[in-house]
């Protein structure tokens, strides 16, 4: 198996695992040692590595990190999320309009903002005072 193939499909696979018996990675671990196995191999050379880094895409992620964190800490994703999920009536239209929202922010939104969503997930269920139990079966 070509190595670069193999490299990224273990990287999927540990993301969506992510634990290995008492050990926990966090998703930049897996990554740099995607990294630097295929640097190890001899696969891409460290100069070309370094070359196809864009500082403009660094810099955009970096704000939109401390944008969102701030945004998350300071309450303000949550009382939006408060006011979207208010307006569900049942667990029906909770499912209903997780889904629709899911669907707009996916089409901006990245993997680094979903702890936002399932906050918000969380608003809509004590709100409707839906137990433990029915929230698990929404999601």
């Amino acid at each position: 198996m070509n190595i670069p193939v193999f490299t990224l499909l273990a990287v999927f696979i540990l993301i969506a695992v992510r634990h290995l018996g008492r050990v926990r990675l966090q998703i930049w671990q897996i990554m740099c040692a995607g990294a630097l196995f295929v640097l190890m191999m001899n696969e891409i050379s460290l100069a070309d590595a370094l070359g196809s880094i864009n500082v403009d895409v660094m810099i955009f992620l970096f704000a939109m990190f401390v944008i969102g964190h701030a945004l998350e800490e300071s309450g303000y994703l949550s009382h939006l999320s408060y006011e979207y999920f208010k307006r569900a009536k049942s667990i029906g239209s909770l499912l209903a309009m997780v889904i629709v929202g899911a669907a707009f922010a996916s089409c901006g939104v990245r993997k680094e903002q979903t702890p936002d969503r399932t906050t918000g997930i969380g608003s809509g269920t004590r709100f409707l005072r839906i137990n433990q139990q029915q929230h698990q079966e929404v999601l």
